[in-house]
């Protein structure tokens, strides 16, 4: 089991802290950027999970694998919230652009812009690359939905995959989406998307 892992009031595991998140929101408000994520950072969690989780046969989060080195992080306390575009080039707190990093990778980051730090590092690889787009466009999905009126979310299930091996479990966790669909320019840029992948 995962080391100094939080839980929200609904027993979610929080990667990433509310103390963290509104560390940051606080930051990127200050500069004038867009700041949008739940209070409770939870919608931002399950989607961490649910693309870099690693769960053991029993279904327990194990670890985190870190988005740019892929490195298996089994201690959250070794883990912080970090923007995929740098503040200093105008990425603002939304759960798109919100990702978490393991401390020592994120310092050697710097603020420098991602393609510019990434491609230099020995760690790199293309396949990152392509599971951190399905990231933000996973988080982009949620973001639209919870932006057009968050006055009428409602509670919905979202299947979550975490790996053990070859052994793949399904857990799921309780997130905030907006009731009402992307509209139909946002549905035929995810299909061209999906036909790109193809």
């Amino acid at each position: 089991m995962m080391l100094n892992l939080s839980y929200d009031a609904k027993g979610n595991p929080l990667v990433i802290n509310k103390r963290q998140v509104e560390a940051q929101k606080r930051r990127t408000n200050k500069k004038g950027y867009i700041t949008q994520i739940d209070f409770d950072a939870t919608m931002l969690n399950n989607l961490i999970i649910k693309h870099y989780g690693k769960f053991n046969k029993e279904g327990k989060l194990e670890g985190i694998y870190d988005p740019y080195s892929g490195e298996l992080i089994t201690d959250a306390g070794l883990i912080e919230l970090e923007h995929i575009i740098a503040v200093n080039h105008h990425g603002g707190t939304t759960i798109f652009n919100s990702i978490h990093a393991k401390k020592s990778i994120n310092a050697s980051k710097n603020g420098t812009a991602l393609e510019e730090w990434w491609l230099n590092q020995d760690f790199y690889k293309e396949e990152y690359i392509e599971k951190l787009l399905d990231y933000i466009f996973d988080g982009y999905s949620l973001f639209l939905n919870v932006s057009f009126d968050e006055k009428k979310q409602k509670v919905e299930e979202i299947t979550v995959y975490g790996e053990s091996s070859k052994l793949s479990k399904e857990k799921t966790i309780k997130k905030n989406v907006c009731d009402i669909d992307i509209d139909t320019k946002q549905k035929d840029l995810q299909l061209a998307r999906n036909e790109d992948k193809m």
